[in-house]
């Protein structure tokens, strides 16, 4: 039988057209005298009408696109060590099984093997970094969407007070503090920055009647610093770097794609599960303090009457779900009392 193709000889870069024939013992002979034994060469698998590669022991390699043939030799010759990839290929029922197993694994991953990928990742983060990152956050929010507080400085001053009795009994892993900015355009808004910072801006202050409803938001968010939440969710949302941290080990991937937290911050929402341990947590903390967790649910309600109709970018813009989370608040508050 006889192989038409192209000769790569490993010495020079041009190809050579050849032909290569191969007799009934099964011995490969070229035109200048080479010869081996078929077993002794290594053939790529078939793939559809692919061309295919014969690899000869010194080094050289055959390029064929005659399958048929090669097949047929494969079958005299050495049975059956080629084809698998092209039988699965040719049936139906193992493609369709292959992307039923694919769209199952990638679906998996995504409700179940990304958050927990990104939540390790988050936890292991060096506090070096996340200082960092905060810093680069602030400033550009400070850029791009606040002015100085316009808030008396008494004020300021008291509130400082009551947060401090909120961070007192918190783990030192955080660098607690309160800063407050004029939120101009994007209203009653916190945020939490993930080296221990909260932010408050004027306006939620000042939508604030009882002191305990401003104090529900910043637990709430708080909670969102000790749960790693802003660090999870970006990180989520980025597969190509927790994948990378993940194999190299190398935390300068994540890192580097967490440069977008502002954009998280004032765009993102939180997943419902994120909410509920933030709630949650606020709940446990005020608690400790003698609090009632329904002035957290006053000020959910009074937001939502606000902001939650005309397109805003609000506090509950980033912090979803206020009805089943009214619910769970009031519920708590009722049964306290």
């Amino acid at each position: 039988m006889r192989i038409q193709g192209f000769l790569y000889d490993g010495q020079r870069s041009a190809r050579q057209q050849v032909i290569v024939t191969v007799d009934e013992q099964g011995r490969v002979l070229l035109a200048d005298g080479l010869s081996w034994r078929w077993q002794e060469v290594e053939i790529s698998a078939r793939i559809g009408s692919s061309a295919r590669y014969l690899d000869f022991p010194d080094g050289s390699r055959l390029e064929c696109s005659e399958n048929d043939l090669i097949d047929q030799l494969c079958q005299l010759h050495s049975p059956p060590r080629t084809g698998l990839i092209h039988r699965l290929e040719s049936r139906l029922r193992y493609v369709a099984l292959s992307l039923f197993i694919t769209i199952s694994f990638v679906s998996w991953f995504v409700v179940y093997g990304m958050p927990g990928l990104a939540e390790r990742i988050a936890y292991q983060l060096p506090p070096s970094v996340t200082e960092s990152i905060s810093r680069q956050t602030l400033a550009a929010l400070d850029k791009a969407l606040f002015s100085p507080s316009q808030l008396p400085e008494a004020s300021r001053s008291e509130w400082q007070t009551r947060f401090a009795q909120l961070t007192a009994r918190q783990p030192g892993e955080f660098n607690y503090q309160l800063l407050f900015r004029d939120g101009q355009q994007i209203g009653a808004n916190a945020f939490a920055l993930p080296s221990g910072q909260i932010i408050v801006t004027d306006q939620i202050v000042e939508l604030t009647e009882h002191p305990d409803e401003l104090l529900g938001v910043l637990a709430h968010e708080i909670g969102h610093v000790r749960e790693r939440h802003g660090l999870r969710q970006i990180l989520q949302s980025s597969a190509v770097a927790v994948i990378l941290t993940t194999v190299t080990g190398d935390l300068n991937a994540a890192a580097s794609v967490l440069t977008v937290l502002p954009t998280l911050l004032v765009e993102a929402h939180y997943s419902r599960e994120f909410e509920t341990e933030a709630d949650r947590f606020a709940i446990d903390l005020l608690q400790q303090l003698n609090k009632d967790p329904g002035h957290l649910a006053t000020m959910l309600h009074k937001l939502e009457q606000q902001y939650g109709g005309d397109g805003s970018t609000g506090w509950l813009d980033s912090h979803p779900g206020t009805e089943a989370r009214l619910l769970m608040l009031r519920t708590t508050s009722v049964t306290d009392q």
